[in-house]
């Protein structure tokens, strides 16, 4: 939350702010990532993917094909996206989790590590386990 607002507030005084790659992640060429996010070491952005401003790519994570992340997404170390995922604004996906295919995680939800999403996740909604559950 606290880097989306620092995000938001330097792009509106027109200062410069960057996306940074690590030289050993892989983001396809035709993704389109939004100012102030970070891919980190081992971790891979497929093709047709659209990133948000402020967006945390953590070490060996993966977004894969046609997934749409608002602003503010943290993807924990380890966590697989599978494609055609939609990510509202703010929310973390745990460490070693795992979404299936055409899931839709409402803006503010928290995904637990190691959790596996096999349904939509709605706003503001935490969810742990295999499969996930509401908590």
């Amino acid at each position: 939350e606290i880097r989306l607002k620092k995000t938001k507030l330097l792009i509106n005084a027109n200062a410069q702010s960057i996306s940074l790659f690590h030289p050993k992640s892989y983001v396809a060429n035709n993704v389109i990532i939004g100012k102030g996010s970070v891919v980190f070491a081992g971790s891979v952005v497929q093709p047709n993917s659209r990133l948000g401003i402020a967006n945390i790519i953590n070490s060996t994570a993966s977004v894969d094909h046609d997934c749409e992340l608002g602003d503010g997404v943290h993807i924990c170390p380890g966590a697989h996206i599978a494609g055609n995922v939609k990510i509202g604004d703010e929310c973390m996906v745990g460490v070693g989790s795992s979404i299936i295919n055409g899931i839709n995680l409402g803006e503010k939800s928290k995904i637990g590590a190691g959790s596996v999403v096999i349904r939509d996740v709605t706003k503001s909604t935490t969810v742990v386990g295999v499969p996930a559950f509401p908590v």
